[in-house]
């Protein structure tokens, strides 16, 4: 895992494309109600699409020196183990799938707390994955923000080694918060991967409303 450069389009045990399984989970649920029912659906159209595998939510690690941690979702198959954690960040939305269902999605307006919450996903897999050749990990990110994968531009903020737009360089090695002057090392994390960006269409809910384009981001460890 040490500075290897991972693959932009991840892959689950037993060879399934992620960029598969979401095209066919998009044709079926375009929108979510919030992060958990994103977990269910994963889990539910990866069943459908791997019947043979193992598939288990919120699951505890336990460790001496960090306590328990949970994962989103870990799965196995074939001597395969992947663990996958979820985060879904929103924009003010609503819209009314065609069987009526109603979706009012929340605006989450702190964008840097967003980048961090993902880049920790990553560093935690790193720590927990350590050197099991057997376990690989993938951190997902599912948004209707394009302040997430858009450019910032110039201006200097305190999250800009956590940038997440596509164009960017490799996320990867110490990545500080705050200004030179002004660090917060609370905030700061060390990824041992080299971690591409590259942006993925999920879905136009509603064609007429720029909230109802989805994409997402997913890094493998």
């Amino acid at each position: 895992m040490n500075g290897r450069t991972v693959d932009a389009d991840p892959s689950l045990p037993g060879g399934l494309g992620l960029s598969t399984l979401l095209g066919r989970l998009a044709a079926r649920r375009p929108v979510f109600h919030s992060e958990a029912d994103f977990q269910f659906e994963f889990a539910r159209e990866l069943a459908v699409e791997a019947p043979d595998m193992q598939i288990r939510l919120e699951v505890p690690f336990r460790s001496p020196a960090d306590g328990t941690r949970y994962v989103d979702l870990t799965c196995r198959t074939s001597g395969q183990r992947a663990l996958v954690e979820f985060k879904y960040v929103t924009r003010a939305y609503t819209w009314t799938a065609p069987d009526g269902e109603e979706f009012r999605l929340k605006n989450h307006a702190a964008m840097d707390l967003a980048r961090l919450h993902f880049v920790h996903d990553v560093h935690r897999l790193e720590s927990l994955i350590g050197d099991d050749s057997d376990t690989t990990g993938i951190a997902l990110l599912l948004t209707n923000a394009d302040a997430l994968w858009g450019s910032p531009g110039r201006r200097v903020t305190r999250d800009v080694a956590f940038r997440l737009h596509e164009g960017r360089s490799p996320l990867s090695g110490t990545l500080t918060w705050g200004p030179d002057d002004n660090r917060y090392p609370a905030n700061e994390r060390v990824l041992n991967g080299n971690y591409p960006i590259k942006w993925h269409d999920y879905t136009s809910a509603d064609l007429s409303a720029s909230a109802g384009y989805f994409r997402w981001l997913a890094f493998q460890v």
